[in-house]
């Protein structure tokens, strides 16, 4: 029976997300409105309880689940956006694009989820999606990645809200947190996806083989002589 790796490389990069938003849930609590608070605390919730799923490395349904709660916290941003009252601010539609390809991301992450996971009798077509979302697995992440470049370009080169004079580590503290910490999400869809692509280690029973006929056939040569 085929090993399930564990996914070392996408609960590392959680860390600084769960770290984002108790930085972000501490500002709201103490300069924003409760109800941030709460968004927040459910969407660090839903962070957690993915954590979990891929701590005890699971990829049944619970696993879609969690892809999905992330999914539904993807489209609450994009909601909110949506319906706030943007009346004359000029880059409305460079930061509507970010939202809706973040949204994309994800969506796109939890159809993998779908199409790859684990179930026998397979149809051809079938199994053609599954070829083409390994081979195409890091399209979540790059997708969101370029939203992000976006949002970077339009923060600071184009409203002027922050100062690009400023320190860039600075200048990433500021961006992440009017990003809603979608940056840090860029390799935890990667390492995810990658996961739910190739999820089984390499079997070494055709290594071993191979080097214990080699063995015989240097045995045999040295018996022949």
């Amino acid at each position: 029976m085929n090993k399930v790796k564990f996914p070392f490389a996408c609960l590392f990069f959680m860390l600084p997300k769960f770290l984002f938003y108790v930085v972000a849930g501490w500002i709201s609590y103490v300069h924003g409105p409760a109800d941030d608070v709460v968004f927040l605390s459910t969407y660090g919730g839903i962070y957690l309880f993915l954590f979990f799923i891929l701590l005890i490395k699971k990829r049944n349904v619970l696993l879609r689940i969690a892809i999905f709660g992330v999914l539904l916290s993807y489209l609450s941003s994009f909601v909110q956006f949506v319906a706030a009252d943007y009346n004359g601010y000029e880059n409305y539609w460079y930061e509507f694009i970010c939202y809706f390809l973040n949204l994309l991301s994800i969506s796109l992450l939890f159809t993998f989820s779908i199409l790859l996971r684990d179930r026998g009798d397979l149809s051809n077509k079938f199994e053609q999606l599954k070829v083409w979302c390994r081979r195409c697995f890091f399209l979540p992440a790059f997708i969101l990645f370029a939203s992000e470049v976006l949002l970077y370009y339009v923060c600071f080169y184009m409203s002027g809200e922050y100062s690009h004079n400023d320190p860039f580590i600075e200048d990433m503290v500021l961006f992440v947190l009017y990003g809603e910490g979608y940056l840090i999400d860029v390799p935890i869809l990667f390492f995810l996806a990658l996961w739910l692509a190739y999820p089984f280690k390499k079997k070494c029973g055709n290594v071993k083989t191979g080097l214990q006929v080699c063995g015989n056939v240097v045995e045999n040569i040295d018996n022949m002589n």
